[in-house]
């Protein structure tokens, strides 16, 4: 996996990485030839930061790069860092805005622009000082910024500090939470908290209020909302849907709807045995959501996707609802099982306004409670019309079939020459109880450790819409204990409750087009995986409006579209142009380079 599914805004918190005593660390005298807090801050600083940061999913060393880079040629005498242990309902005297350029995630920057105007804008859980003066408050009473106060007041103004803070005692908190103004449009990354959005100028945003407002019936106290998009905690997890922009595919506009939860975050354990545990444990989950593993951060998150269009919206918009909700269960429920399975942690986060939700959201028993059908009851995937309807539509496709004792089976088309197997079995689910499963083997044996890493690369090309088709269930893999070969195996589980007339036919034609771009994938992915290539290293990375403010700044015209340097292999990762390559061609200088 090269990327994250989905990333952005808060992340994982734990009482244990919460700090409550002030410290303070001086960080050395401020130098104009030397301003590297990332070359200079001891290990026990980080340790620190890394705790404090981590709602705000960012670190130390990320931190102290962004201010190495964004302040470094300011140079300041004076320099303070103030860091509380979590968000505070910062009041009044704060100016209830964020830097547009997202200085820094998770600390305030504050600057004093002139003798008489003072700057500071909100932040999550700290404050950046350039001057001492800022956080002399004329109102004694402001809890809040006596601390602040009290934190620099004695601090030598000619070094750099980082200050770990206590913030004020809870009554203070309560008392000033209303005035915390994050309603009626101010954003958070782009979202909005409690603010109105009207979801209804196409079918991908209809979809979206259906499933905010009817299916799931968000509690908006613990959601926050977007264009396209809207993020929720039920409890101690985000789950995060969206809504693309429409695409028109013969005549047809389609819209993909995707559902991501975070899960767990932090995996020790080594890719390989992180894929296993993946494979293991896939029964447990309730079969409509693939677990995606990412090695850069160790962190696994499940995703579920549908595609919508006109001809599909009445049911699959229904259908989709109950597979976000089910995940979004499955993370709540299994979340600890999985994150010690693989040394990691939950990834559990609060709400950027209200902190942890304390108690759950009642679309969390689904798993357990609404959708559960005891076995033993009538499984109505099993009754012959339905299941004599679904054989018919493979055979009167020219695919051959046959019974089996709790459904049948057939080969659909894979590549020229052979054929994947579908599996329809009308058994319970471990947890959801009565259902339906509908499998495909794929037909190529693989090493263990190579199917692994194609069930993960599959699942996340099919997040991103490469199989064109909905993606409920999860690639995994099968193997026989006697063999040291495994093969691919996609599964997915409709429970007994999401019965409807021609749905399973819906399913099993979702089936034969996911068989046939296995089919077409299947041999490049296994390539790349045997023989990975040796690809640019994607950090540091020069973003276009980087490249665009050096333009302007320096006073030399970007390179038009056409130039052949845009289709050079190299220069360009994920849209984004290399900082070692512009380096070495001279497009841009080194550091203390001269020519600079």
């Amino acid at each position: 996996m090269t990327q994250r599914v989905y990333r952005e805004g808060a992340s994982s918190t734990s009482d244990d990485a919460i700090i409550r005593t002030q410290s303070q660390w001086d960080l050395g005298e401020r130098s104009i030839q030397d301003f590297s807090l990332s070359a200079s801050v001891g290990q026990d600083l980080r340790d620190c930061l890394d705790a404090v940061l981590t709602p705000y999913r960012t670190t130390a060393n990320s931190l102290f790069s962004r201010i190495d880079t964004a302040m470094g040629s300011q140079r300041p005498a004076f320099w303070a860092l103030v860091l509380f242990p979590h968000e505070l309902p910062l009041a009044n005297h704060l100016i209830k805005t964020r830097l547009s350029a997202d200085l820094i995630k998770g600390v305030t920057y504050s600057v004093q622009k002139s003798n008489t105007s003072k700057a500071i804008h909100l932040g999550l859980g700290g404050v950046l000082l350039y001057d001492p003066s800022i956080a002399i408050s004329s109102d004694r009473t402001d809890k809040l910024m006596e601390v602040v106060r009290g934190a620099v007041n004695n601090l030598a103004y000619d070094r750099r500090w980082c200050v770990l803070a206590e913030p004020p005692d809870a009554v203070w908190i309560a008392a000033h939470a209303p005035q915390y103004s994050r309603a009626s449009g101010v954003d958070w990354f782009g979202y909005h908290y409690q603010e109105p959005v009207v979801w209804d100028a196409d079918l991908g945003l209809e979809t979206l209020s259906f499933v905010y407002n009817e299916a799931m019936n968000v509690d908006s106290t613990w959601s926050m909302t977007k264009e396209r998009s809207f993020t929720w905690w039920p409890h101690h997890f985000r789950q995060i849907i969206t809504s693309s922009p429409g695409l028109v595919d013969n005549d047809t506009t389609i819209f993909r709807i995707q559902a991501v939860s975070d899960f767990v975050v932090d995996a020790k354990a080594s890719s390989h045995d992180v894929l296993t545990v993946l494979t293991a444990l896939a029964p447990q989950l309730s079969g409509s959501s693939a677990a995606i593993y990412d090695t850069r951060d160790g962190s696994i998150q499940l995703c579920t996707t549908c595609n919508i269009h006109e001809g599909n919206a009445d049911w699959l918009k229904r259908d989709f609802s109950t597979f976000a909700a089910l995940q979004i269960a499955d993370a709540e429920a299994l979340a600890d099982t999985f994150a010690t399975a693989v040394r990691g942690r939950a990834d559990i986060s609060a709400h950027p306004v209200n902190g942890l939700r304390l108690s759950p959201d009642e679309t969390l028993a689904i798993r357990d409670v609404i959708l559960r059908t005891p076995s033993g009851m009538v499984n109505n995937w099993c009754i012959p019309p339905v299941i004599i309807a679904g054989k018919d539509l493979l055979e009167d496709s020219g695919m051959k079939t046959q019974w089996e004792s709790q459904g049948f089976s057939a080969l659909l088309p894979f590549t020229k020459d052979l054929s994947s197997i579908l599996t329809v079995s009308c058994t319970p689910h471990l947890d959801l109880g009565e259902g339906c499963w509908i499998k495909i083997t794929l037909p190529t044996p693989l090493s263990r450790a190579e199917a692994l890493s194609m069930m993960n690369e599959m699942n996340l090309k099919e997040y991103h819409g490469a199989s064109n088709t909905s993606l409920s269930g999860s690639w995994t893999t099968y193997c026989d204990d006697n063999n040291d070969y495994a093969f691919m195996r996609f599964l997915v589980f409709l429970p007994n409750r999401l019965y409807n007339q021609g749905k399973l036919e819906n399913y099993l034609l979702y089936m034969i087009m996911r068989s046939r771009w296995a089919g077409v994938t299947f041999g490049q992915l296994l390539c790349d995986i045997r023989h990975p290539r040796k690809g640019y290293p994607p950090q540091p990375m020069l973003r276009v409006k980087d490249i665009k403010q050096i333009s302007e700044r320096c006073g030399v015209p970007l390179l038009p579209p056409d130039h052949p340097i845009y289709t050079q292999e190299g220069p360009w990762i994920e849209g984004r142009l290399s900082d070692a390559y512009a380096r070495r061609k001279g497009i841009l200088a080194s550091p203390h380079d001269p020519r600079k």
